[in-house]
């Protein structure tokens, strides 16, 4: 759930810039990757927040994790227009985001790795562009949800 010290790591991370946040979240996750993973991908965020928070959240918890399981992890997704999840309504969001996958991970078996999901609508973007370029994708982790 989205609340205690889960809550507060993701909110430094993603607003306050406490970097170290990302190694202690990506540990929630470690022993929940799949045995046969070949690589590890995170749902980026738009450019704009990127740029204007210092990093991408998700990204930062997937390098960290790939390196507690010995995996690498690849920037498989690009974020196609910068429509937004943060205070969106459950409609608003469902269609607000779309990703493109690098044709580069066809036959893989890629695990997508965010900091909170809410609706899902991000996990079933990225799952369908990652399966389209033909990959498999047998789970995708969160470290948190919202109700």
């Amino acid at each position: 759930m989205f609340e205690g010290e889960t809550r507060d790591a993701i909110l430094g991370l993603k607003f306050r810039n406490e970097r170290r946040n990302a190694f202690a979240l990506a540990l929630l996750l470690r022993s929940l990757v799949p045995p046969d993973t070949d690589c590890l991908t995170w749902a980026p965020t738009s450019d704009g927040r990127r740029m204007a928070r210092g990093l991408d959240q998700s990204e930062s918890i997937a390098r960290h994790l790939g390196a507690l399981v010995s995996l690498p992890v690849a920037a498989s997704l690009r974020r196609v227009g910068e429509g937004r999840q943060t205070g969106a309504s459950r409609e608003e969001r469902q269609g607000s985001v779309r990703f493109v996958a690098h044709a580069g991970r066809a036959g893989e078996t890629v695990v997508v790795v965010d900091d909170v999901v809410t609706t899902g609508a991000t996990f079933r973007a990225a799952v369908s562009a990652l399966i389209g370029v033909g990959c498999r994708v047998p789970v995708c982790l969160s470290v948190a949800t919202v109700p």
